[in-house]
């Protein structure tokens, strides 16, 4: 799903930190994406933070997925990435471009997010086998 869908869908309204502009010609290229001591809060005054010093590199071209248990920061993570609640310190990167320095088009049309929903993959995990017996 484009992220901006997701905006659109959910009614996120976060203005750039940055007035930022064009990303480099070909960005991104490779996918990589680097999380670097990211902190980052939720607008509302007096919330702690809801993410505190994460570091993470996912290698361009590979498969990621967060996993944890409710409130463990997975959805905001991504929220971070595609610039829909401010980054406080640390950095965020896609292809070694931090996500404050591209304008918000630009950036949420260069990435895509699989949504949070239980029964998306369901029907690719049904298998059929001639042992198999549902009776």
């Amino acid at each position: 799903m484009p992220v901006e869908n997701l905006v659109n869908n959910v009614g996120c309204r976060v203005s750039p930190t940055n007035p930022a502009g064009s990303p480099p010609p070909g960005w991104p290229s490779q996918g990589c994406v680097v999380f670097a001591n990211l902190t980052a809060s939720y607008a509302w005054k007096g919330l702690e933070p809801a993410l505190l010093d994460i570091s993470v590199s996912i290698p361009g071209g590979s498969s990621c997925g967060f996993v944890g248990r409710s409130g463990s920061g997975k959805s905001t993570t991504v929220l971070a990435l595609a610039g829909m609640i401010p980054i406080i310190s640390g950095r965020c990167e896609i292809d070694g471009v931090d996500v404050r320095s591209v304008s918000l088009p630009s950036l949420r049309g260069a990435i895509a997010v699989v949504p949070q929903v239980r029964n998306i993959a369901v029907a690719t995990m049904l298998c059929y086998s001639p042992q198999l017996s549902l009776a």
